[in-house]
């Protein structure tokens, strides 16, 4: 597996600028909603009338969000601090997952964490497991959504560089 973490960056970043050719063959299940996990009686109360009226797929399960990926281009945009596992599409439940931690303190993820949440995709069959909040960080089984992701993360200034400066 591989892992990477972007600083200043998030899920939706991700999607709309690396993720986007390969929605469509992906199932994603958001296990932190706003740093939000356990019940989403608040997040399903809220986000449900939300995502009907804008005509997006969803299904909610005790631990989380389940949504086709395509549905991430049509009108679910979740909020920095939320953290998702990425399926191969067609995928709509999976065992209960024991990791959902954001980048809530700005940082990469611990050692102990990236073994956690590698077992956690292994244990799944999970593609990837992406997390914000205060950077994105990715764990990805799979290589060609890896290197998507990689590609646009190279692509970014560097942290304190400025654009349009010489």
């Amino acid at each position: 597996m591989k892992s990477l973490f972007v600083p200043f960056q998030d899920i939706i970043a991700a999607v709309d600028n690396s993720l986007v050719p390969v929605l469509g063959e992906t199932s994603w299940f958001f296990v932190a909603l706003d740093s939000q996990r356990g019940s989403f009686l608040k997040a399903r109360e809220f986000l449900s009338p939300q995502l009907r009226s804008e005509g997006v797929e969803f299904w909610w399960v005790d631990e989380g969000l389940w949504l086709p990926g395509k549905e991430l281009r049509k009108g679910f945009r979740p909020v920095p601090f939320s953290a998702a596992f990425v399926f191969p599409a067609g995928v709509r439940s999976c065992l209960k997952p024991r990791f959902n931690d954001t980048t809530d303190r700005g940082e990469e993820f611990t050692l102990d964490q990236l073994r956690t949440v590698i077992e956690e995709i292994s244990r799944l069959g999970a593609k990837a497991y992406l997390a914000d909040g205060g950077g994105l960080q990715g764990i990805f089984a799979e290589d060609h959504l890896y290197d998507l992701v990689q590609r646009w993360a190279q692509s970014l200034p560097s942290p304190g560089e400025q654009e349009g400066t010489v």
